[in-house]
């Protein structure tokens, strides 16, 4: 109720003559979802006409503004255009960081249609970060690809520092400058990409470490000199920082960082820099003295960011009460507005996209991660606990696949941009319970699939205690611990298949697998090695390219460890990627431990562990 009488308060007013006259001309806003306003619709109400309009903002919000046909707009007093047509059926749009008060648009030109819109903050983590896992498979999701894929759906960028970022090396010797720290030790973003996104208007931050997580006392003098060297505060160019991460509660040390916060905040060389603080299971919102941290960092325009990590359930069902769950029940948001009515204004709910190796919330391939996703993210445009949520995160792309990454930028065009409420997935056919193969985590033996073992002995079901768990899957439940176990012959290959059903014919989509060695597992051996094996889908055209057809080698997660694989020593498996059209409305898959039909291609007695075998839709936009 609260935000529809702040929302109706908005006014848009034409000025005809005078930018100083106010003589209103009212019209109410739209509220499209709990995520977006639209203040402005020229074609709906009938302003097409007008040559410029006055619009509201309450607060210090983001707003999206768009025109469509020959047409430019200008924003205030800029001197260059906001967004601008050239030809009937072009679109141009902007995001801009609006402080409260009366905004004008000038408009010059023939627009069919113009909008302007309250968005929420929408965030990318991180920058020059994506795809790490397949480096040497695949080229890296560089700034050309995110300008295409993502950076039109985000109004912020967050970026942590490596010592070494991708093509770091040579960026320097081609005379590109870094934003690094004072050491010299940390690199946060290129110069250029900085300066290019901030002539869009738009934000970027860095993420700095809370180094206190393991004490119990903390000075604020303490809090304050760890956290006001973050490059993110100090930089011109850069708007402030996020810090990873905090659990609440009433320890003293929460009141020292909240001292720490208000001192930055006072801090005129820190002015308009944010400082937003990662928050973890019940968070700092449970309890009085991390919620009055946390109330200090909005204070000074931050956000507190909740993480919130879903693991894919069996079922569509299981997945709407998990999702129900972790952001209702307990402490979650009715909860944390009993103390804090606006929390939910001060909040940026962090999803987790973790959807290739590594660490990866996609652990069943009898599920389509992107339409939990989809679930995901209606439930905060929708569910009235959510009204108003002030940003959105994908926690992170390097633990993310392409598809998913471009998959997450849609999602936030969908519901954070156009203000929908409609399940994306259902515009492309996608379901929560896929159907194209049955058993693909072998966790029913081998109930649906044709096996052709080499000899005697050599193909069977097995299964080894937390190898689900070593391989990348969240929990530790036994998910993934069954796999198909094969010894290489050197005569005859070891060969299993199943018909792949429910296709569309002309469809792309995506076939992932993993393998690893199993004595190296059971000897608890290091050995990066790639698996010699084949992959065969009749009536399917396998589409070649770095992001669609490779094999990856790839090492068990730190926070992983199984057996003696911890620390510095890991466990080295492979994923398989497959994206094919299907050609007919069933094909036939078909693997084996041999590389070809003529040569075995990896060494005899080699045993190899199969499963995750998922067939999906896949996303080609």
């Amino acid at each position: 109720m609260q935000r529809l009488i702040e929302m109706t308060a908005i006014s848009l007013l034409l000025l005809p003559t005078d930018l100083d006259a106010l003589e209103p001309d009212p019209v109410t806003p739209v509220i499209l979802n709990n995520l977006v306003t639209e203040l402005v619709n020229a074609r709906q109400q009938k302003r097409l006409g007008e040559k410029m309009v006055r619009f509201a903002a309450t607060g210090v919000d983001w707003y999206h503004i768009a025109v469509a046909g020959p047409a430019t707009l200008r924003l205030d007093d800029e001197s260059k255009p906001l967004c601008a047509g050239h030809r009937i059926g072009d679109q141009s749009e902007a995001m801009r960081h609006l402080t409260a008060g009366v905004h004008t648009l000038a408009i010059t030109g023939h627009p069919s249609g113009f909008t302007v819109r309250r968005v929420p903050e929408l965030q990318h983590a991180f920058y020059n970060a994506g795809d790490m896992w397949n480096l040497q498979h695949g080229p890296f999701d560089d700034w050309t690809y995110l300008r295409r894929h993502v950076l039109p759906n985000v109004n912020v960028i967050i970026s942590g520092g490596a010592r070494q970022p991708h093509e770091f090396a040579a960026s320097k010797r081609a005379g590109l400058r870094w934003i690094s720290n004072t050491e010299g030790t940390a690199h946060f973003a290129r110069e250029d990409h900085l300066r290019e996104w901030k002539q869009l208007g738009r934000h970027w931050l860095t993420s700095t470490i809370n180094p206190f997580r393991q004490r119990t006392e903390v000075t604020a003098e303490e809090a304050y000199q760890a956290w006001s060297q973050a490059v993110g505060l100090n930089h011109p160019l850069l708007d402030g920082v996020i810090v990873d991460e905090f659990g609440g509660g009433d320890q003293p040390k929460y009141g020292a960082f909240r001292r720490a916060v208000e001192r930055i905040h006072a801090n005129p060389a820190f002015q308009r820099k944010t400082y937003s603080p990662y928050s973890y299971g019940s968070g700092i919102l449970s309890n009085d003295l991390s919620r009055a941290f946390a109330r200090a960092a909005a204070r000074g325009g931050g956000h507190v960011c909740i993480e919130r990590y879903l693991i894919e359930q069996p079922t569509r069902q299981a997945a709407i009460q998990h999702i129900h769950d972790q952001f209702h029940a307990g402490w979650n948001m009715p909860r944390y507005a009993q103390d804090w009515p606006e929390v939910v204004k001060n909040t940026v709910i962090v999803l987790g996209y973790m959807s290739a190796v590594g660490e990866s919330l996609n652990v069943d391939p009898s599920v389509d991660f992107k339409v939990y996703m989809d679930l995901q993210m209606q439930a905060l445009a929708t569910r009235p606990a959510y009204a108003g949520l002030a940003g959105l995160q994908q926690y992170t792309c390097s633990y993310a696949d392409d598809e998913t990454m471009r998959w997450a930028s849609r999602l936030f065009r969908h519901y954070a941009i156009e203000g929908k409420t409609n399940l994306l997935s259902d515009k492309f056919g996608f379901r929560y319970q896929l159907n194209h193969l049955r058993n693909p985590d072998f966790a029913m033996g081998t109930r649906g699939w044709d096996t052709q073992p080499a000899e005697r002995g050599s193909l069977a079901v097995r299964s080894y205690p937390a190898y689900g768990y070593l391989q990348f899957r969240y929990e530790q439940n036994g998910l993934g611990d069954s796999f198909l176990w094969t010894k290489r012959n050197e005569k005859r290959a070891n060969v299993f298949s199943q018909p792949i059903a429910n296709l569309v014919p002309g469809r792309l989509y995506s076939l992932k697998m993993i393998t690893a060695d199993h004595q190296d597992l059971v000897q608890q051996r290091q050995a990066k090695k790639s698996h010699a094996i084949s992959i065969r889908i009749d009536d399917g055209e396998i589409i070649p390219g770095p992001k669609t057809s490779f094999q990856s080698i790839f090492p068990n997660h730190y926070a992983r460890p199984v057996g003696e694989f911890r620390g510095g020593r890991s466990f080295y498996m492979n994923y398989h990627w497959r994206v094919f059209r299907a050609t007919r409305d069933r094909a036939l898959l078909t693997i084996s431990d041999w590389s070809s039909n003529q040569n075995p291609g990896g060494p005899s007695g080699q045993e190899l562990m199969f499963n995750f075998i998922e067939v999906q839709p896949y996303f080609a936009d």
